[in-house]
């Protein structure tokens, strides 16, 4: 498990509130095998502990944490710490809990970065945000790229020719690129292409809105906001029984392409209950 915390930005102003987290801590993990690392981010990620079975001392090093400069770049700290993952022996579930803020501040990594990182891991994430300002929402929000101008894709219809038409702008998202003309066209009559795509703009409206709430649903994690320590501790006790429990299930898609793809999981005539999974996975091209 990799806990990630923001000391840059607003995050240094709530960094009181992670004291004192070894019942917490102990509580979430559960009384199995574990590893536990802390990373911290203002501008850049830091390293502040290694993977380690001391759940204390991670509470410790959590503890001891100093005010970072001003900088929240929640995306560089999820695909470091995501990267650091990744490294863990196969037989560890992979979870991350993050505590920040909801705007993202200075991010090196791209948003595709970010939801490779987020979704290749196999990483549940639990997030503990604390409001951003009204003025950051805007003006960080802004900053980060528009999904529609992100994807090149317009509102603009297709000519009368259909989708594969030879005419000049046949396809206005294509910019006479036959290929992604090709791609667009499959796009439209393909439902299974289609829906992957409308996954991956969701998923970048969602990161430019809210960073910690979209990477918790799409990875079947928690989402919850805080004010102070008190409510921070109410919200990782809901979490308590259920970081340590957990089904896995896979399987193999019948017609891999690359990208974001959207996921669901439901039980069958079994509507009171309330599954909590993943909502998204990644393929790679090389894959």
């Amino acid at each position: 498990m990799a806990v990630v915390v923001q000391t840059g930005g607003l995050g240094a102003s709530h960094l009181g509130d992670y004291r004192g987290l070894e019942a917490a801590l102990e509580a979430l993990i559960g009384a199995v095998p574990h590893r536990v690392s802390v990373i911290s981010f203002d501008r850049r990620a830091h390293l502040e502990q290694a993977f380690d079975p001391d759940t204390d001392k991670a509470a410790g090093v959590i503890s001891g944490l100093e005010p970072g400069d001003k900088g929240a770049a929640i995306l560089d700290g999820l695909v470091f710490a995501t990267a650091q993952l990744a490294k863990q022996p196969a037989r560890y579930r992979r979870a991350l809990i993050l505590f920040s803020e909801t705007i993202d501040s200075g991010s090196q990594a791209s948003l595709d970065e970010a939801l490779r990182a987020i979704d290749d891991t196999n990483t549940a994430i639990y997030s503990f945000a604390l409001s951003s300002t009204k003025a950051a929402l805007k003006q960080e929000g802004a900053k980060l790229p528009n999904p529609v101008s992100r994807t090149k894709y317009s509102a603009t219809p297709y000519k009368s020719g259909g989708c594969m038409s030879r005419e000049p702008d046949a396809d206005p998202d294509s910019h006479g690129d036959r290929t992604v003309q090709a791609l667009d066209c499959a796009n439209d009559l393909l439902p299974p292409l289609r829906i992957a795509r409308l996954a991956y703009i969701a998923a970048v409206d969602g990161m430019q809105k809210n960073v910690p709430e979209t990477v918790a649903k799409l990875t079947g994690g928690e989402y919850f906001g805080f004010k102070d320590s008190r409510s921070l501790r109410q919200s990782l006790s809901a979490i308590s029984n259920d970081l340590p429990n957990r089904y896995v299930l896979s399987f193999q898609p019948s017609s891999p392409h690359p990208g974001l793809h959207a996921l669901s999981l439901s039980l069958k005539d079994r509507q009171e209950f309330v599954i909590k999974a993943r909502g998204a996975y990644w393929l790679d091209a090389s894959r």
